[in-house]
């Protein structure tokens, strides 16, 4: 699995872009839900430290 660390402008600046996205079909409206949950989720430390071990 790749890890990538994203400061908090960059993810306001993804999700800007994402909301004037125009959506054409189901599979880009499943993406975009994917690709939102994942930039409101973030990882917590504990978590990272096991992922790393």
């Amino acid at each position: 699995m790749a890890k990538y660390e994203l400061p908090d402008q960059m993810v306001k600046n993804l999700i800007i872009f994402l909301n004037r996205v125009e959506l054409k079909g189901i599979q880009e409206a499943e993406a975009l839900v994917h690709i939102t949950q994942l930039l409101s989720t973030p990882l917590l430390e504990e978590t990272i430290e096991r992922i790393d071990n």
